[in-house]
């Protein structure tokens, strides 16, 4: 299968089984609505009509964030560990959904049934495959971080101006974009390799790491187009939110509606780019 039509149909399969698109976003969704409202109440209870808070929708305030954070200090603290505690249940929630999804597309069944049979059934491995990846962001991520801060404060020692340094941190965070784009990668095929073959949490990273070491230039590619075709759709979606005149009801209505389809289309991107991946590893 070549490079376009494996990307045409990997789209067309995540429309094919949407449902499963459907479980994956009422999730998220039901997870945001939490961190939502959440915010909202602690807003409402405690800051209120607050002449600082209005000015914040006009935009982005530092000084301001500043003075309300130490006026009310003690309720962001625990804002923000709800916060944490939610975010940490959705990076739970993560192996139960992809279980899901894969599992549907290998049984090609989009039932809720299935969708919960290959949740569970697979959690353990795939949650084990996901804190291993995640391991390895974070130790990429603090070697190029510390690499970029070097780079920075002890630039101006070898250079006259900041521009080599800028340069530098450029290419270190072009490396870590690539990086995490492989990684994703390699967690997509192990967790195929876990539903499809049975595989363990090890056997699966040793397969999808050889695998796509010895495609790495399709993968990088194709990743790269899901980016951008990412990005222009999240653009388009934005500007028809902006040109919607938010003076009535239905115009807000309407502008939520397309939040919501913004959202429901990235899921539907993100399946679109498993499917993409899974194909290429001949499924």
């Amino acid at each position: 299968m070549n490079f376009v039509s494996n990307i045409s149909s990997g789209i067309i399969a995540s429309f094919k089984f949407k449902k499963l698109a459907i479980y994956t976003f009422s999730i998220q969704l039901f997870l945001s609505i939490l961190i939502g409202s959440l915010g909202y109440s602690y807003i409402q209870e405690n800051i209120g009509q607050s002449l600082q808070l209005a000015s914040l929708m006009k935009g982005y305030n530092h000084d301001v964030i500043q003075d309300l954070t130490r006026v009310h200090h003690s309720g962001w603290l625990l804002l923000k560990q709800a916060i944490s505690i939610l975010v940490l249940t959705y990076l739970l929630m993560g192996p139960f959904i992809s279980g899901g999804v894969f599992y549907g597309y290998a049984s090609q069944s989009e039932s809720l049934k299935t969708f919960i049979k290959g949740g569970v059934s697979h959690y353990k491995s795939i949650l084990g495959l996901n804190a291993l990846i995640i391991g390895i962001i974070l130790l990429l991520t603090a070697i190029i971080g510390g690499a970029s801060i070097y780079a920075f404060t002890n630039g101006l020692e070898y250079f006259t101006t900041e521009v080599p340094p800028l340069i530098i941190i450029g290419v270190l965070l072009l490396i870590l974009l690539t990086a995490l784009m492989i990684l994703f990668t390699i967690s997509t095929i192990g967790k195929w390799q876990i539903v499809y073959n049975e595989h363990t949490t090890i056997q699966a990273f040793k397969f999808a790491s050889s695998y796509v070491s010895n495609h790495f230039g399709y993968f990088l590619s194709l990743g790269i187009v899901y980016l951008l075709l990412s990005i222009a759709l999240a653009f388009i979606l934005n500007a028809a939110i902006n040109i919607i005149p938010e003076n009535t009801f239905i115009f807000v209505f309407l502008a939520f509606l397309i939040q919501l389809f913004s959202l429901f289309i990235r899921v539907i991107i993100r399946h679109g780019y498993w499917f993409s991946i899974i194909k290429k590893n001949g499924h």
